[in-house]
């Protein structure tokens, strides 16, 4: 929102009345702030008898203000007829809303042709598929499907013409009844910016990966809130792949099983994992070894009856976060170093299920004299990794 499209400057005196003029341009735009500046700069006003004259030191200092604090090159909006029945507002975003026939949705992108476009929302569209040509000639960085449907999705074919500027697709409460991934046309070179691949509520790209191994640089995966009901089974090598991947959010999906070999190994940038809400039963040892800077983990809402330290030791003392809460916990001697081991800074403490003495009590409050019927150390080694039992 600019101040307007021109602003006056008056100064008077009894010869002379001289008006400064200030144009907002389509490249150069200024608003109220900046010109108070240049307002209050401006002095030195020396008077002969037909001009004043501006010193341009002081001038200079005001226009760095000006330069700072203007709006500057930001991409417009197209007019609403180019668009229509789309509509743009600042960013620029193109919102297009209950269009269910693609050659109007072809049409209405066509009007956004030739500017930065920094978010494309498809909202409430019922489509068969993503036309080939519905994205040639266009930039756009960030791709969203809210409330929508599709009955064939192809990643990332579908989304070709937007490879140099993609940055993230999302798709929230999004219907999609099969998905594809085998681009014919992609290469390793493909989505050099592509970082966000993101489902929540709806459908998720779960397996097969196939060719997307090319997105070297994907850092955030979200796969959320899936259908009640659902049981999922990851396949191997899921996130294998990505060795850029920092964030994780697989929250309540009906995953039932989760392997190290899901993720890249060594697994250099990753820093959240989120597997709550979902019927997990067990963790392996090996789940959390040669991630050195994983540093969040969630596990809360799951099913687990036990947590190993020898799964979390590669991690724990690097962890910020540790949510354990609301598990059904089964305290005894093996979940023992719980109590003993300082926590992470911000620790969701799970409460104790079972024994029937213990339950609802949190496990914090415990030794290991109340968690163990027989107190001793098989071995130097059980001392070491807390391996006591």
């Amino acid at each position: 929102m600019y101040c307007g499209k021109t602003f006056l400057f008056t100064f008077s005196s009894e010869s002379t009345q001289r008006y400064y003029w200030i144009h907002k341009t389509k490249t150069f735009k200024m608003c109220f702030l900046p010109v108070l500046i240049l307002w209050l700069h401006i002095e030195g006003l020396k008077r002969t008898e037909t001009l004043y004259r501006i010193n341009m030191t002081s001038f200079k200092f005001a226009l760095v203000f000006v330069v700072l604090l203007a709006p500057g090159n930001a991409q417009t909006c197209p007019s609403r007829d180019e668009i229509w029945p789309c509509y743009c507002f600042d960013g620029p975003t193109v919102n297009c809303s209950t269009i269910h026939d693609e050659s109007v949705l072809i049409e209405a992108l066509r009007g956004a042709e030739g500017i930065n476009v920094s978010k494309i929302i498809l909202h409430k569209c019922r489509l068969s598929s993503l036309p080939p040509s519905l994205f040639e000639n266009i930039t756009v960085s960030h791709l969203e499907m809210r409330h929508s449907s599709l009955e064939s999705l192809a990643l990332m074919n579908d989304f070709l013409h937007l490879s140099p500027s993609l940055v993230s697709l999302s798709f929230f409460k999004t219907n999609i009844e099969n998905f594809s991934t085998d681009c014919e046309n992609c290469t390793s070179l493909d989505f050099p910016v592509f970082e966000q691949l993101i489902f929540n509520t709806g459908s998720c790209l779960i397996s097969p990966f196939g060719d997307l191994h090319n997105w070297v640089t994907l850092r955030q995966y979200d796969c959320r809130y899936g259908e009640l009901g659902t049981v999922l089974t990851l396949p191997d090598e899921f996130l294998g792949n990505f060795s850029q991947i920092e964030t994780v959010n697989l929250n309540r999906i009906g995953l039932t099983n989760i392997k190290r070999k899901h993720f890249p190994k060594p697994a250099l940038h990753l820093k959240k994992l989120d597997l709550s809400s979902n019927p997990l039963v067990f963790l392996p040892d090996d789940l959390f070894q040669a991630m050195p800077v994983l540093e969040n983990i969630r596990l809360y809402y799951t099913f687990l009856t036990t947590v190993s330290w020898q799964t979390f030791a590669p991690v724990w003392y690097q962890l910020t976060t540790l949510y354990l809460n609301n598990i059904p916990l089964h305290c005894d001697c093996k979940v023992a170093w719980l109590a003993e081991r300082t926590p992470p800074t911000r620790f969701g403490a799970p409460s104790c299920e079972t024994p029937p003495a213990l339950k609802s009590k949190v496990i914090t409050l415990f030794n290991r004299f109340d968690l163990c019927d027989h107190y001793h150390f098989t071995s130097l080694v059980d001392v070491i990794t807390g391996n006591l039992n």
